[in-house]
């Protein structure tokens, strides 16, 4: 199926039966993959016209359902857009903290850690956390001495052990690694960055394989 007329930047799983597409052009259309009655599937009424010519992929937000309603993606210079699948609404829009004079820069990376907290990686090589019930960044740390063009988070520990959190892998373009750990105070309900290292890759002489080392 076509789905969009410029390349396809990203393609999210929102469940069993519905597929998100990210166009460069800024189109992202939800697609029912399970409908193959013709040739081309069919294309879902919700699409939304985001941000164009971005290199940023989508991410979605769950909350622990097997469907995803919500979607996130950079717009403007450094404002990161949140829209409810359903009703192709905007529910926020995150931006860096208000009233810094520091240039952040475009939004070039996105990750998203739950309902209510999404990372975003900036030109400027920082590494902002954004709580999408209060709609700013509430950690800011520049991890990087470039562009942030990767992210993703894992979550460790369980919900009611005192080591709960996340441990993010930040990569710039100067091929840097940046391995942060997150920790939640439950009683705060607010994130904190606990630990934060580099991890240099060197790729092995056969070329079958990388080793790390932490520094």
């Amino acid at each position: 199926m076509q789905a969009s007329e410029s390349p396809v930047l990203a393609v999210r799983s929102l469940s069993s039966s519905e597929i998100l597409s990210q166009g460069k052009d800024g189109l992202l259309n939800v697609w029912d993959v399970e409908y193959s009655a013709s040739a081309s599937h069919r294309k879902a009424d919700n699409s939304i016209r985001g941000e164009q010519h971005t290199f940023c992929k989508c991410e979605i937000v769950r909350d622990g359902n097997l469907t995803a309603q919500l979607v996130v993606f950079a717009q403007g210079r450094d404002e990161i857009a949140l829209w409810d699948l359903r009703g192709q609404q905007p529910v926020s829009v995150l931006k860096p903290s208000q009233g810094s004079k520091q240039e952040t820069g475009f939004c070039t990376a996105l990750a998203a850690l739950n309902e209510r907290h999404v990372i975003g990686g900036y030109e400027d090589g920082g590494v902002r956390l954004f709580d999408v019930r209060k709609n700013f960044a509430v950690l800011q740390e520049r991890l990087h001495a470039e562009a942030v063009f990767g992210l993703d988070a894992v979550r460790t520990g369980s919900e009611k052990s005192a080591g709960r959190g996340f441990a993010v892998m930040s990569g710039s373009a100067n091929g840097e690694l940046v391995l942060s750990r997150l920790s939640a105070s439950s009683a705060e309900q607010q994130m904190l960055m606990s630990e934060k290292g580099r991890i240099q890759l060197k790729v092995k002489e056969e070329g079958r394989g990388a080793r790390a080392r932490e520094r």
